[in-house]
């Protein structure tokens, strides 16, 4: 303990050193289980922001694929328009219109 004190101050500086101890054990130890609940709660976000993350990847990648493909129908109905000789009204221009709106086509779409 304390170099140079006798036994009473010895006494004393331990009972004033237990109290300091003891008060912070009552400040730490509700900050310590407050944490632990935090770090908790925190590693449900954690995860809760992965799948937000990879969801928002999933979007935009889609939204890319998106404008893709409809840049590739455009460019599919555009050289269609140079490889098909028909007349304005002709009923081709109608079926491949429809042939760019079907997600499938089969004999029976026609």
């Amino acid at each position: 303990m304390a170099i140079g004190c006798d036994a009473a101050e010895k006494k004393a500086l331990g009972a004033r050193i237990r109290s300091v101890v003891v008060t912070l054990g009552a400040v730490v130890a509700p900050y310590v289980a407050g944490l632990a609940k935090a770090q908790a709660a925190t590693a449900g976000f954690a995860r809760s922001a992965q799948i937000l993350d990879r969801l928002t990847e999933a979007a935009f990648t889609a939204v890319v694929n998106g404008r893709r493909l409809v840049a590739d129908l455009d460019a599919l109905r555009a050289d269609w328009q140079t490889r098909v000789r028909a007349r304005k009204g002709e009923a081709v221009w109608r079926v491949a219109d429809m042939l760019l709106r079907l997600t499938s086509t089969g004999r029976s779409s026609l």
